[in-house]
């Protein structure tokens, strides 16, 4: 079931690669009043422990599938359904630190029918949210 927020209290740990821990990902529930088309998408910037990492830094997982930002701007067939969250990675090597942190999104989202100097939407969120303990191990 999805939170009111944002940004969801559950899916928030490092992510592992190889036996290696690469970066973090976290859990969004989509801002916009329907659900979208992937290519619609234009990424999403995160803010943690006043850190950025920029829409052009991290990838987003929908439907199964990662998509870095020049794969989502050219995607087809695949959406951001209203009722499903869209994972988003970024990458930090060696992870976060398990514990409360600071955490704020920009959802970058595009609408065909307005003009382009009108693009993209951000929607911005901010939480605390607690990262689960997760190492190269799990």
């Amino acid at each position: 079931m999805l939170n009111r927020d944002i940004i969801q209290n559950t899916g928030f740990h490092n992510t592992v690669t190889d036996g290696q821990v690469t970066g973090f990902q976290l859990e969004l529930r989509n801002p916009n009043y329907r659900g979208i088309a992937s290519s619609l998408v234009d990424g999403v910037a995160v803010t943690v422990g006043g850190h950025t990492w920029s829409h052009e830094e991290t990838s987003v997982v929908l439907e199964g599938r990662e998509f870095d930002l020049p794969a989502l701007r050219s995607s087809t067939g695949h959406r951001w359904n209203l009722t499903e969250t869209m994972t988003v990675k970024v990458p930090l090597p060696g992870g976060l630190p398990a514990g409360v942190h600071a955490v704020a999104v920009d959802v970058r989202l595009r609408a065909p029918y307005f003009p382009i100097e009108f693009q993209p939407n951000i929607t911005h969120a901010e939480r605390r949210a607690m990262a689960a303990e997760r190492d190269a191990t799990d």
